[in-house]
């Protein structure tokens, strides 16, 4: 076996020899290298098979008893319930249906007032509103007495319905007023002593009735009316009948609108200026006929326009003298909603016809004759644009430009004065230059307007406001109106108990005028016309409440601060500093 085993080495051996010797280029091996195999933890995986436990015995759970030895014991506690935290609400305002004020000042002043209502069922209620001011005059370097007197008083009956709202009232008004302002001259035309027992009061009286409804769902949407019987103690009287229905309802996805307009006027004055020269009575009646269609319509939610026409018939007759005119205008609006809430455009084109009645030209000023040429006046248009909106959440403004043009607008100048050899003692107590007339003439107004006002918080704010005025007419000025007026005004609560305000007019150069009739000595007659310049002015205003509780609370008033003696109108000098010192209350019945 050994020798075997020796030769098959030595053959071996040999032929690796032979080989080797053969071709020493031996090739390409590929060597397999094994290792122990080494175990990761990304080579385990899961059982895909729950095993089966095979268990033939079922055990049950066994129920146990608790049981505890329990006896009473003496105790006095008494647990208490839980309770919420408390939260101090906010002091919830206390509102009154009922009012009454009550003050007094210097230059005899008395100022009154008084708001009542009553709820009759859940939807009638019954008000009463009322007020006085007079003051018994004090105007330094006047001839003439210069007190008024100014009272009103009004009883509503109303209803608020779900479907319709609509009242009626029954009112009076009575006003005094002196023709005080003379001319600073009239001491050269008229003897000074004829003023020591002249009398130059006159009282005006209103007697009216009123009603206004909006009903929904229903094709007269809305209406107003008023008659009023107008008088005073120089025999003048007036009637003025005025209704206002308007119709709406909505075709192709247009709202229609339409107003129905009648305005009857009918009055008559007991003499001409100045009665030897126009001795006559004078009757007038104007009437006015007008209807206002409107389409509107909403343009992707932020565009609104309404389009239409005014159309009016006019008669006139003074003293028999008839004359009829038919009147068109423009009646269109449009706004824009730029920022939704924030940021509106505005703009319009609209006209239409404005009655002028006695009552109307008393109340822009008191100090005419009962001897008026009335007349309608015509808005021909007034072309406007603007924009409203918000600065920021507390700021709010309104910017407006506009142009108009009127046609016989109502100025007023002073009345003619007569030089004593024309002077009778048929003269009346308002024929001495100390009173005013409508004078008729074309007016054109390029006009720029706006307010600001900061709300500093829901109670307290602040605000300016004012315009600027250019005028044209073929008079030689804009009689008594002025170029610019600018105002500004602040309420402030200080504490819970105090509150205070102020206001500040200013308003710019104004013009009047004086018509004089010279007569020289040989009988000739020159009638001389004056332009006075009103001069601009500040009107200076403070006041002070005191809140004593939800119902009582005393106040005081401060006016014209600065005491400036301006001028309302030519020749009429307003009080000087006044002040008020009064109190109100609040109440339920």
């Amino acid at each position: 076996m050994k020798s075997y085993k020796i030769l098959g080495l030595l053959f071996l051996a040999s032929t690796q020899f032979f080989a080797q010797k053969k071709d020493e280029n031996i090739g390409v091996e590929i060597v397999n290298i094994v290792k122990p195999y080494s175990p990761t933890i990304s080579d385990a995986f899961k059982a895909k098979e729950v095993p089966v436990i095979e268990d033939n015995v079922n055990t049950q759970k066994q129920e146990i008893e608790y049981n505890i030895f329990s006896f009473p014991v003496a105790s006095t506690f008494t647990p208490s319930k839980g309770l919420a935290k408390a939260i101090d609400p906010p002091k919830k305002e206390t509102y009154f249906q009922n009012y009454v004020r009550l003050a007094g000042g210097n230059y005899g002043t008395i100022d009154g007032e008084a708001a009542l209502s009553y709820a009759v069922n859940r939807t009638d209620y019954l008000a009463l509103f009322a007020n006085h001011r007079s003051s018994t005059g004090g105007i330094k370097d006047l001839y003439l007495d210069d007190k008024y007197s100014l009272s009103n008083a009004k009883l509503y009956y109303g209803s608020k319905s779900r479907y319709m709202d609509w009242k009626v009232g029954l009112g009076y008004k009575r006003n005094m007023f002196n023709w005080y302002g003379l001319p600073s001259q009239i001491e050269t035309w008229v003897d000074p002593t004829v003023f020591d027992n002249l009398n130059v009061k006159n009282v005006y009286s209103t007697f009216g009735v009123d009603g206004q409804f909006t009903a929904d769902n229903s094709i007269l949407e809305k209406g107003e009316f008023f008659f009023k019987h107008f008088r005073d103690k120089k025999d003048s009287q007036e009637n003025h009948f005025f209704i206002k229905p308007t119709a709406s309802f909505e075709a192709g996805g247009f709202d229609i609108e339409a107003d129905f307009i009648v305005d009857y006027l009918n009055g008559s004055f007991a003499r001409g200026y100045q009665n030897f020269l126009n001795p006559m009575k004078q009757d007038y009646t104007l009437m006015n006929f007008g209807v206002q269609p409107r389409v509107s319509y909403v343009f992707n939610d932020d565009i609104h326009v309404k389009a239409g026409v005014g159309v009016f018939y006019s008669n006139t007759k003074h003293n028999g003298d008839s004359d009829n005119k038919l009147y068109i205008y423009p009646q269109v609006t449009a706004s824009y909603a730029i920022v939704d809430g924030i940021l509106v455009a505005f703009a319009g084109l609209e006209g239409g016809l404005q009655q002028n009645s006695f009552a109307s030209l008393v109340d822009r000023n008191p100090f005419v004759s009962p001897t008026q040429y009335l007349q309608p006046t015509s808005n021909t248009y007034d072309l406007y644009a603007g924009l409203n909106g918000k600065i920021a959440s507390n700021v709010s403004f309104n910017v407006k430009g506009g142009y108009k043009r009127q046609s016989n607008y109502a100025f007023f100048v002073n009345n003619l004065v007569l030089s004593p050899s024309l002077a009778t003692n048929d003269f009346q107590p308002y024929e001495y230059g100390n009173s005013f007339k409508a004078l008729y003439s074309d007016l054109k107004t390029l006009q720029v307007s706006g307010n600001i006002q900061y709300d500093i918080t829901k109670e307290s704010h602040v605000g300016v406001f004012g315009e600027v005025n250019s005028y044209t007419t073929s008079q030689a000025e804009a009689w008594n109106l002025p170029t610019v007026k600018i105002g500004a005004e602040t309420n402030v609560k200080v504490t819970d108990k105090w509150f205070a305000g102020a206001k500040l007019f200013y308003v710019g150069e104004r013009y009047g005028n004086e018509n004089v009739a010279i007569t020289d000595p040989a009988m000739n007659t020159v009638i001389e016309s004056n332009t006075i310049t009103l001069k601009s002015y500040f009107d200076l205003n403070f006041n002070l409440l005191y809140k004593h509780n939800d119902q009582l609370s005393g106040f005081v008033k401060l006016n014209n601060v600065t005491g400036q003696d301006y001028m309302r109108y030519n020749n009429y000098p307003v009080q000087g500093f006044q002040f008020l010192l009064g109190a109100s209350y609040n109440f339920d019945f």
